[in-house]
């Protein structure tokens, strides 16, 4: 789906902008300090995907 999505110019959509985000924000707040478990309350996801997304901080 998502190769169709690239080769028509869809994109990957609005949801994979979002997790980036999120993403970029869990990153940040990790480097400033916040515990995965704060982070993952601040932004509304699980702390597994915090502690995947923060892995190498």
């Amino acid at each position: 789906m998502l190769k169709f999505r690239l080769y028509t110019g869809m994109g990957k959509g609005p949801r994979f902008r979002m997790k980036r985000e999120l993403r970029e924000q869990a990153r940040q707040l990790r480097q400033n300090g916040i515990s995965v478990r704060e982070i993952s309350r601040t932004l509304g996801v699980s702390k597994g995907s915090v502690s995947v997304w923060v892995r190498d901080i």
